[in-house]
């Protein structure tokens, strides 16, 4: 298990030190405008991403079912299903669009991290034992004790960071980086950071 690790680390290690290959690109490509998440009751997502995370509420909009082919063709998805999507946006970073659907075909197994399409939506925060202890108080599962990565020479050395469980079984990082990531000293590339 240990050497799969230490593989994967090097790779990623290895990959933010290539440099950018140019022209491989989408034209005009600007940036991730948002994030899709199938959640079962959507209700319940947006109070949490709004109430509990701050995200900022914006519109709904629902759609379907139809019977000429049109989710089929636009979304892969049953054309005996309907949909409903909410919008949010989280401070400075990308956008959220949460969607509940109806479906005869629906699978409704939360995929876990090691499963494909198994996901999770990480946020940045200045005080990350404030955020922990605020998540706590509000009865929600925080896994283990805050992590900081402390290995000199490693990429992500600097990084504090913990995961949760959102209400809908999904997971949520949080994480926090106040002197830069070690990776910075290797190079002038930067990922996505609100302190940039």
């Amino acid at each position: 298990m240990f050497g799969n690790i230490r593989r994967f680390a090097a790779g990623a290690a290895l990959a933010l030190c290539l440099p950018a290959l140019a022209g491989a690109q989408v034209a005009g490509l600007r940036g991730i405008q948002h994030f899709g998440l199938t959640v079962p009751d959507i209700a319940e997502a947006v109070d949490y991403f709004v109430d509990v995370i701050g995200c900022e509420s914006f519109f709904s909009n629902a759609i379907g079912p139809f019977d000429n082919g049109w989710m089929m063709e636009n979304l892969d998805v049953n054309d005996a299903a309907s949909l409903t999507n909410h919008r949010v946006r989280c401070a400075n970073g990308t956008n959220l669009e949460l969607f509940e659907y109806s479906s005869p075909d629906q699978r409704r197994v939360m995929p876990k991290n090691v499963d494909y399409g198994g996901s999770h939506i990480a946020f940045y925060v200045d005080d990350l034992p404030a955020t922990v202890a605020y998540l706590r108080g509000k009865g929600l599962e925080v896994f283990g004790e805050i992590k900081t990565n402390t290995r000199e020479g490693h990429p992500t050395k600097g990084l504090s960071w913990i995961y949760t469980r959102a209400p809908w079984g999904g997971y949520i990082e949080f994480l926090s980086y106040p002197d830069g990531l070690g990776y910075e000293k290797t190079t002038d590339r930067r990922l996505w950071s609100p302190l940039d």
